[in-house]
Protein backbone atom coordinates (compact mmCIF):
# COMPACT_ATOMS: atom_id res chain seq x y z
CA UNK A 1 0.00 0.00 0.00
CA UNK A 2 1.05 3.61 -0.31
CA UNK A 3 0.53 6.43 2.12
CA UNK A 4 0.92 10.01 1.86
CA UNK A 5 1.74 11.71 4.90
CA UNK A 6 1.26 15.57 4.78
CA UNK A 7 2.36 17.63 7.96
CA UNK A 8 4.55 21.28 8.45
CA UNK A 9 7.25 19.94 10.22
CA UNK A 10 9.28 16.38 9.77
CA UNK A 11 12.98 15.84 10.79
CA UNK A 12 15.50 17.27 11.24
CA UNK A 13 12.65 19.83 11.76
CA UNK A 14 11.09 19.28 14.86
CA UNK A 15 9.62 21.44 17.52
CA UNK A 16 7.49 18.99 19.69
CA UNK A 17 6.28 15.65 20.11
CA UNK A 18 3.81 15.87 17.13
CA UNK A 19 6.82 16.05 14.77
CA UNK A 20 8.29 12.90 16.49
CA UNK A 21 5.28 10.85 16.38
CA UNK A 22 5.01 11.55 12.89
CA UNK A 23 8.36 10.03 12.10
CA UNK A 24 7.71 7.40 14.05
CA UNK A 25 4.57 6.99 12.07
CA UNK A 26 6.15 6.79 9.05
CA UNK A 27 8.74 4.53 9.74
CA UNK A 28 6.66 1.95 11.50
CA UNK A 29 4.65 1.94 8.24
CA UNK A 30 7.48 1.00 6.11
CA UNK A 31 8.74 -1.54 8.76
CA UNK A 32 5.18 -2.88 7.82
CA UNK A 33 6.29 -2.99 4.27
CA UNK A 34 4.38 -0.13 2.83
CA UNK A 35 5.78 2.44 0.54
CA UNK A 36 5.56 6.02 2.35
CA UNK A 37 5.92 9.60 1.21
CA UNK A 38 5.64 13.11 3.53
CA UNK A 39 4.77 16.00 1.94
CA UNK A 40 6.41 19.03 4.39
CA UNK A 41 8.37 22.19 4.54
CA UNK A 42 11.82 23.12 3.65
CA UNK A 43 14.18 24.42 6.21
CA UNK A 44 14.03 27.56 6.80
CA UNK A 45 16.29 29.50 3.74
CA UNK A 46 16.38 26.10 1.80
CA UNK A 47 16.36 27.89 -1.60
CA UNK A 48 13.53 26.35 -3.58
CA UNK A 49 12.78 23.15 -2.04
CA UNK A 50 12.74 20.26 -4.00
CA UNK A 51 10.53 21.52 -6.54
CA UNK A 52 8.64 18.60 -6.37
CA UNK A 53 11.79 16.12 -6.50
CA UNK A 54 11.32 13.71 -3.58
CA UNK A 55 14.47 12.35 -2.11
CA UNK A 56 14.59 9.11 0.05
CA UNK A 57 15.26 9.46 3.69
CA UNK A 58 15.47 6.37 5.77
CA UNK A 59 13.07 4.65 3.55
CA UNK A 60 10.82 7.26 3.04
CA UNK A 61 10.33 9.72 -0.42
CA UNK A 62 10.29 13.07 1.43
CA UNK A 63 9.32 16.34 -0.61
CA UNK A 64 10.53 19.23 1.02
CA UNK A 65 8.27 22.51 -0.90
CA UNK A 66 9.43 26.48 -0.20
CA UNK A 67 5.88 28.15 0.10
CA UNK A 68 6.64 31.79 -0.70
CA UNK A 69 5.80 33.21 2.58
CA UNK A 70 6.93 36.21 3.67
CA UNK A 71 8.63 34.24 6.46
CA UNK A 72 9.45 30.73 7.55
CA UNK A 73 6.73 29.42 9.45
CA UNK A 74 9.80 28.72 12.38
CA UNK A 75 10.56 32.09 12.64
CA UNK A 76 6.97 33.34 12.96
CA UNK A 77 7.89 34.32 16.83
CA UNK A 78 10.30 36.77 15.06
CA UNK A 79 7.92 38.79 13.40
CA UNK A 80 5.65 41.61 14.65
CA UNK A 81 1.93 41.13 14.84
CA UNK A 82 0.84 42.72 11.48
CA UNK A 83 3.60 40.70 9.17
CA UNK A 84 1.80 38.02 11.06
CA UNK A 85 -1.57 39.22 9.84
CA UNK A 86 -0.31 39.22 6.43
CA UNK A 87 1.77 35.77 6.42
CA UNK A 88 -2.16 34.02 7.69
CA UNK A 89 -3.76 36.02 4.71
CA UNK A 90 -0.93 34.38 2.49
CA UNK A 91 -1.14 31.19 4.47
CA UNK A 92 -4.99 30.90 3.60
CA UNK A 93 -5.00 31.13 0.49
CA UNK A 94 -1.70 29.58 -0.96
CA UNK A 95 -3.68 28.20 -3.76
CA UNK A 96 0.04 27.88 -5.88
CA UNK A 97 1.60 25.56 -3.07
CA UNK A 98 -1.90 23.69 -2.66
CA UNK A 99 -1.61 22.89 -6.49
CA UNK A 100 1.73 21.74 -6.22
CA UNK A 101 1.26 19.21 -3.44
CA UNK A 102 -1.69 17.65 -5.04
CA UNK A 103 0.31 17.41 -8.37
CA UNK A 104 2.67 15.41 -6.44
CA UNK A 105 0.04 13.44 -4.48
CA UNK A 106 -1.59 12.56 -7.81
CA UNK A 107 1.78 11.15 -9.90
CA UNK A 108 2.46 8.78 -6.39
CA UNK A 109 -1.24 7.42 -6.72
CA UNK A 110 -1.37 7.07 -3.00
CA UNK A 111 -4.22 4.73 -1.21
CA UNK A 112 -4.08 6.36 1.85
CA UNK A 113 -3.40 10.45 2.51
CA UNK A 114 -3.08 11.46 6.26
CA UNK A 115 -2.35 14.92 7.18
CA UNK A 116 -1.68 16.10 10.86
CA UNK A 117 -0.26 19.97 11.63
CA UNK A 118 -0.50 21.98 8.28
CA UNK A 119 -0.32 25.44 9.93
CA UNK A 120 3.04 26.03 8.00
CA UNK A 121 2.23 24.38 4.50
CA UNK A 122 -1.40 26.18 3.45
CA UNK A 123 -5.04 25.42 4.71
CA UNK A 124 -5.62 25.15 1.27
CA UNK A 125 -5.29 21.46 1.15
CA UNK A 126 -7.84 19.69 2.94
CA UNK A 127 -10.66 20.02 0.42
CA UNK A 128 -7.91 18.66 -2.25
CA UNK A 129 -6.66 15.93 -0.57
CA UNK A 130 -10.33 14.40 -0.06
CA UNK A 131 -10.78 14.58 -3.32
CA UNK A 132 -7.65 13.09 -4.60
CA UNK A 133 -7.44 9.98 -1.84
CA UNK A 134 -9.11 7.12 -1.49
CA UNK A 135 -9.31 7.32 2.19
CA UNK A 136 -8.45 10.99 3.84
CA UNK A 137 -7.67 11.08 7.51
CA UNK A 138 -6.44 14.25 9.24
CA UNK A 139 -5.22 14.27 12.95
CA UNK A 140 -5.77 17.25 14.94
CA UNK A 141 -2.71 17.29 17.38
CA UNK A 142 -3.81 21.46 18.59
CA UNK A 143 -6.09 24.27 18.26
CA UNK A 144 -4.29 25.54 15.02
CA UNK A 145 -8.13 25.88 13.28
CA UNK A 146 -9.18 27.40 16.18
CA UNK A 147 -7.22 30.44 16.92
CA UNK A 148 -4.58 32.03 14.56
CA UNK A 149 -2.11 31.37 17.10
CA UNK A 150 -2.47 28.14 17.09
CA UNK A 151 -2.73 27.94 21.11
CA UNK A 152 -5.44 28.99 23.87
CA UNK A 153 -3.52 30.79 26.60
CA UNK A 154 -4.69 29.60 30.61
CA UNK A 155 -7.35 32.49 31.71
CA UNK A 156 -7.78 34.16 27.86
CA UNK A 157 -10.73 35.16 26.75
CA UNK A 158 -12.69 32.79 24.08
CA UNK A 159 -15.17 33.91 21.37
CA UNK A 160 -13.27 37.35 20.00
CA UNK A 161 -14.70 38.80 17.02
CA UNK A 162 -11.45 37.60 15.74
CA UNK A 163 -11.16 34.34 16.29
CA UNK A 164 -14.62 33.79 15.15
CA UNK A 165 -13.82 35.13 11.77
CA UNK A 166 -10.42 33.07 11.83
CA UNK A 167 -13.07 29.76 12.64
CA UNK A 168 -15.44 30.38 10.36
CA UNK A 169 -12.41 30.83 7.20
CA UNK A 170 -10.51 27.84 8.24
CA UNK A 171 -14.20 25.36 8.99
CA UNK A 172 -14.83 26.12 5.48
CA UNK A 173 -11.25 25.54 4.15
CA UNK A 174 -11.36 21.98 5.85
CA UNK A 175 -14.80 20.67 5.12
CA UNK A 176 -14.91 16.98 6.26
CA UNK A 177 -12.57 14.76 5.72
CA UNK A 178 -13.66 11.15 5.65
CA UNK A 179 -12.12 10.46 9.16
CA UNK A 180 -10.98 13.01 12.26
CA UNK A 181 -8.74 11.89 14.42
CA UNK A 182 -8.34 13.67 17.89
CA UNK A 183 -6.12 12.30 20.67
CA UNK A 184 -7.78 13.71 23.80
CA UNK A 185 -11.14 13.95 24.37
CA UNK A 186 -10.74 17.34 25.60
CA UNK A 187 -9.75 18.21 21.92
CA UNK A 188 -12.08 16.67 20.41
CA UNK A 189 -15.01 18.42 22.44
CA UNK A 190 -13.35 21.70 21.99
CA UNK A 191 -13.39 21.50 17.93
CA UNK A 192 -17.37 19.87 18.31
CA UNK A 193 -18.56 22.68 20.65
CA UNK A 194 -17.52 24.72 17.03
CA UNK A 195 -19.37 22.73 14.39
CA UNK A 196 -16.10 21.29 12.58
CA UNK A 197 -16.01 18.15 10.53
CA UNK A 198 -19.51 17.98 10.32
CA UNK A 199 -19.65 14.92 8.34
CA UNK A 200 -16.39 13.19 8.87
CA UNK A 201 -16.37 9.90 11.24
CA UNK A 202 -15.04 11.15 14.53
CA UNK A 203 -12.41 8.84 16.34
CA UNK A 204 -10.20 9.52 20.21
CA UNK A 205 -7.18 7.49 19.84
CA UNK A 206 -4.24 8.27 21.92
CA UNK A 207 -0.97 8.81 20.63
CA UNK A 208 1.60 5.84 20.85
CA UNK A 209 4.51 5.90 23.07
CA UNK A 210 6.99 7.30 20.92
CA UNK A 211 9.12 4.02 21.06
CA UNK A 212 9.80 0.79 23.78
CA UNK A 213 11.81 1.91 26.35
CA UNK A 214 12.79 -0.35 29.18
CA UNK A 215 12.33 0.83 32.46
CA UNK A 216 15.86 1.40 35.31
CA UNK A 217 15.61 1.17 38.86
CA UNK A 218 16.15 5.03 39.79
CA UNK A 219 18.75 5.49 42.62
CA UNK A 220 16.17 7.93 44.62
CA UNK A 221 18.03 10.24 46.67
CA UNK A 222 19.16 13.51 46.84
CA UNK A 223 18.93 15.81 44.48
CA UNK A 224 15.78 14.69 43.46
CA UNK A 225 16.24 14.68 39.16
CA UNK A 226 13.67 17.12 37.76
CA UNK A 227 13.32 17.18 33.87
CA UNK A 228 11.77 19.24 31.35
CA UNK A 229 11.60 18.04 27.72
CA UNK A 230 10.18 20.64 25.45
CA UNK A 231 9.88 23.95 23.22
CA UNK A 232 11.70 26.96 24.68
CA UNK A 233 8.77 29.03 24.29
CA UNK A 234 6.59 31.12 27.19
CA UNK A 235 3.53 29.29 26.63
CA UNK A 236 5.04 25.77 27.58
CA UNK A 237 6.36 27.57 31.08
CA UNK A 238 9.86 26.85 30.98
CA UNK A 239 10.40 30.16 31.82
CA UNK A 240 8.26 30.59 34.70
CA UNK A 241 8.85 27.25 36.01
CA UNK A 242 13.14 28.25 35.97
CA UNK A 243 11.53 31.77 37.57
CA UNK A 244 9.88 29.88 40.47
CA UNK A 245 12.43 27.20 41.33
CA UNK A 246 15.11 29.54 41.06
CA UNK A 247 12.89 31.82 43.79
CA UNK A 248 14.02 29.30 46.43
CA UNK A 249 17.05 28.79 48.37
CA UNK A 250 16.39 24.82 48.24
CA UNK A 251 18.98 22.73 47.03
CA UNK A 252 17.35 19.20 47.07
CA UNK A 253 16.64 19.42 43.39
CA UNK A 254 18.42 19.22 40.15
CA UNK A 255 16.67 20.20 36.92
CA UNK A 256 17.60 19.21 33.58
CA UNK A 257 16.27 21.05 30.31
CA UNK A 258 15.87 19.57 27.12
CA UNK A 259 15.50 22.28 24.93
CA UNK A 260 14.11 22.36 20.62
CA UNK A 261 12.96 25.51 19.01
CA UNK A 262 13.85 28.87 19.01
CA UNK A 263 17.49 29.25 19.35
CA UNK A 264 17.21 32.58 20.61
CA UNK A 265 14.79 31.59 23.57
CA UNK A 266 17.23 28.61 24.12
CA UNK A 267 19.87 31.32 24.42
CA UNK A 268 18.03 33.37 27.03
CA UNK A 269 17.26 30.47 28.81
CA UNK A 270 20.86 29.36 29.16
CA UNK A 271 21.74 32.75 30.33
CA UNK A 272 19.05 32.61 33.06
CA UNK A 273 20.41 29.36 34.43
CA UNK A 274 24.56 29.97 33.85
CA UNK A 275 25.07 30.78 37.41
CA UNK A 276 22.93 28.58 39.23
CA UNK A 277 24.48 24.95 39.53
CA UNK A 278 20.43 23.08 40.20
CA UNK A 279 20.15 23.75 36.12
CA UNK A 280 21.54 21.76 33.05
CA UNK A 281 20.79 23.02 29.70
CA UNK A 282 20.86 19.72 27.06
CA UNK A 283 19.61 21.39 23.23
CA UNK A 284 18.43 18.93 20.44
CA UNK A 285 19.20 16.23 21.61
CA UNK A 286 18.19 13.09 19.28
CA UNK A 287 15.62 10.95 20.38
CA UNK A 288 17.46 8.10 21.76
CA UNK A 289 19.75 10.40 24.32
CA UNK A 290 16.30 11.91 25.53
CA UNK A 291 14.99 8.44 26.54
CA UNK A 292 17.88 8.42 28.70
CA UNK A 293 17.01 11.51 30.74
CA UNK A 294 13.45 10.00 30.90
CA UNK A 295 14.54 6.76 32.35
CA UNK A 296 17.16 8.91 34.42
CA UNK A 297 14.30 11.54 36.01
CA UNK A 298 12.39 11.30 39.14
CA UNK A 299 9.70 13.75 38.13
CA UNK A 300 8.82 14.62 34.88
CA UNK A 301 7.42 18.76 35.16
CA UNK A 302 5.26 19.73 32.46
CA UNK A 303 4.37 23.35 33.36
CA UNK A 304 2.10 25.01 30.29
CA UNK A 305 0.28 28.01 30.55
CA UNK A 306 -1.95 27.01 27.37
CA UNK A 307 -4.03 24.29 26.78
CA UNK A 308 -2.48 21.11 25.93
CA UNK A 309 -3.79 18.37 24.03
CA UNK A 310 -1.88 15.32 24.93
CA UNK A 311 2.11 15.71 25.56
CA UNK A 312 4.01 13.09 24.25
CA UNK A 313 6.65 13.72 27.19
CA UNK A 314 3.70 12.25 29.28
CA UNK A 315 3.14 8.97 27.28
CA UNK A 316 7.33 8.83 27.14
CA UNK A 317 7.34 9.89 31.20
CA UNK A 318 4.43 6.98 32.07
CA UNK A 319 6.42 4.58 29.65
CA UNK A 320 9.52 4.37 31.86
CA UNK A 321 7.94 4.73 34.93
CA UNK A 322 7.99 8.20 35.99
CA UNK A 323 5.73 10.04 37.77
CA UNK A 324 4.77 13.54 36.25
CA UNK A 325 3.79 17.03 37.66
CA UNK A 326 1.69 18.99 35.08
CA UNK A 327 -0.76 21.90 34.46
CA UNK A 328 -4.00 20.99 34.96
CA UNK A 329 -4.62 21.93 31.64
CA UNK A 330 -6.65 20.87 28.51
CA UNK A 331 -6.36 16.76 28.11
CA UNK A 332 -3.69 16.36 30.36
CA UNK A 333 -6.19 15.97 33.13
CA UNK A 334 -6.60 12.53 30.58
CA UNK A 335 -3.35 11.07 31.26
CA UNK A 336 -2.38 12.24 35.50
CA UNK A 337 -4.24 11.29 38.22
CA UNK A 338 -3.36 13.03 41.27
CA UNK A 339 -1.47 10.65 43.89
CA UNK A 340 -1.59 7.73 41.06
CA UNK A 341 0.96 8.26 38.43
CA UNK A 342 1.48 12.21 38.95
CA UNK A 343 0.19 15.71 40.76
CA UNK A 344 -1.92 18.34 39.19
CA UNK A 345 -1.33 21.75 39.43
CA UNK A 346 -3.26 25.47 38.31
CA UNK A 347 -1.45 26.51 35.91
CA UNK A 348 0.83 29.26 36.45
CA UNK A 349 0.11 28.68 40.56
CA UNK A 350 3.12 28.93 42.40
CA UNK A 351 2.13 27.92 45.81
CA UNK A 352 -0.19 24.89 44.30
CA UNK A 353 2.86 23.84 42.81
CA UNK A 354 4.94 23.63 45.08
CA UNK A 355 2.52 22.34 47.34
CA UNK A 356 2.40 19.70 45.15
CA UNK A 357 6.32 19.39 44.71
CA UNK A 358 6.77 19.29 48.58
CA UNK A 359 4.53 15.84 48.29
CA UNK A 360 7.22 14.34 45.71
CA UNK A 361 9.15 12.47 48.54
CA UNK A 362 11.54 9.63 47.65
CA UNK A 363 9.04 7.06 49.14
CA UNK A 364 5.93 8.53 47.28
CA UNK A 365 7.66 8.60 44.16
CA UNK A 366 8.53 5.28 43.85
CA UNK A 367 4.98 4.30 44.99
CA UNK A 368 3.85 6.39 41.67
CA UNK A 369 6.24 4.82 39.54
CA UNK A 370 5.40 1.41 40.45
CA UNK A 371 1.60 2.63 40.09
CA UNK A 372 2.24 3.89 37.03
CA UNK A 373 4.55 0.85 35.49
CA UNK A 374 1.35 -1.46 36.70
CA UNK A 375 -1.60 0.99 35.27
CA UNK A 376 -0.27 2.63 32.05
CA UNK A 377 -0.96 0.73 29.09
CA UNK A 378 0.90 2.63 26.16
CA UNK A 379 -0.55 2.13 22.56
CA UNK A 380 2.12 0.41 20.60
CA UNK A 381 3.49 2.22 17.07
CA UNK A 382 2.27 -0.99 15.31
CA UNK A 383 -1.35 -1.06 16.92
CA UNK A 384 -1.52 2.77 16.62
CA UNK A 385 -0.49 2.24 12.43
CA UNK A 386 -3.38 -0.57 12.46
CA UNK A 387 -6.09 1.29 13.78
CA UNK A 388 -5.29 3.99 11.02
CA UNK A 389 -5.13 1.43 8.27
CA UNK A 390 -8.73 0.19 9.23
CA UNK A 391 -10.44 2.73 8.29
CA UNK A 392 -9.92 2.41 4.58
Amino acid sequence: MKIGIVTNLYPPLVRGGAEWLTYLVAREFVKQGHQVIVITLAAPGAAGGDHGVGKTEEGVKVYRFNTGYIYHYLNAANHAKWLRLVWHIQHLANIPLRNQIVRTLIAEHCDLIISSNLMGLTFNLPRALKKVAKTYIHIAHDVQLLHPSGLFMVGEKRGELVESIYQFITRWLFGSPAVVIFPSQWLESEYQARNFFPASQIKVLRNPSPSSQSIVNKDRGKPMQLLYDGQAAEHKGIFWLINTLQSQPTKDWHLTVVLRGSADKRRQIRHLVSLDSRFSVSEEVPQKDVVKHYQNADLLIVPSLCMENAPVAILQALAVGTPVLASRVGGIPELISNGENGWLFDAGNVSDFYEKLTKATPQKLAELSASAQKNYQPVSLADYCANLLAFI
